[in-house]
């Protein structure tokens, strides 16, 4: 195992304290796990770090850990969450962010349930974020458009060819094309 470290659960506890230890979960799945995406630019220790002392932020992660919450209480909490994380910054600044956001908060909830002993019987997936395709589960990462029409009208490259290399701009700015490879 690569840099692999063996953690004292007894005095991580002792040190995080008994309600950071409570929000583990929520920060292990909002910054990507194995059923959930990373977040750009924000790491594990980050968030440990803020949820230690950010009030806002670990009441919107009670949100995640709590059963029965509605799709509509999870998406704000995780839109809140993300904006704090961000610093402030409203994400419907960023025209794809808040409904990406939103499939990101709703996969969060489903996988801190799933660790709290929900089934997929119990928790459909397929209404939390996730979708079908051939039999195997896919994230919904948005249903907007990732920018503004007029934007991309705006927007072209200068491939010579069909854009079908990763030197390509248009490639390397567009998620969609980028998932092609």
């Amino acid at each position: 195992m690569k840099n692999s470290k063996v953690w004292n659960i007894q005095k991580t506890q002792q040190v995080l304290g008994e309600e950071v230890c409570h929000q583990l979960p929520f920060v292990h799945a909002i910054t990507g796990c194995d059923t959930t995406s990373r977040l750009h630019g924000i790491g594990k220790p980050a968030v440990l770090k803020k949820i230690k002392s950010d009030r806002h932020l670990q009441t919107q992660g009670e949100v995640f850990l709590m059963e029965s919450m509605g799709k509509d209480d999870v998406c704000k909490a995780g839109v809140e969450a993300l904006v704090n994380l961000y610093g402030g910054m409203p994400v419907q600044t960023l025209p794809p962010t808040s409904d990406a956001a939103k499939f990101h908060s709703m996969r969060v909830y489903l996988q801190c349930q799933y660790w709290r002993g929900k089934t997929a019987e119990e928790m459909d997936p397929l209404k939390w974020g996730w979708t079908l395709k051939n039999e195997k589960l896919f994230p919904i990462e948005m249903t907007k458009q990732p920018a503004p029409e007029f934007l991309l009208k705006m927007t072209h490259c200068n491939c010579k060819t069909d854009c079908d290399n990763r030197r390509c701009s248009c490639r390397k700015n567009d998620p969609y094309l980028e998932q092609i490879d």
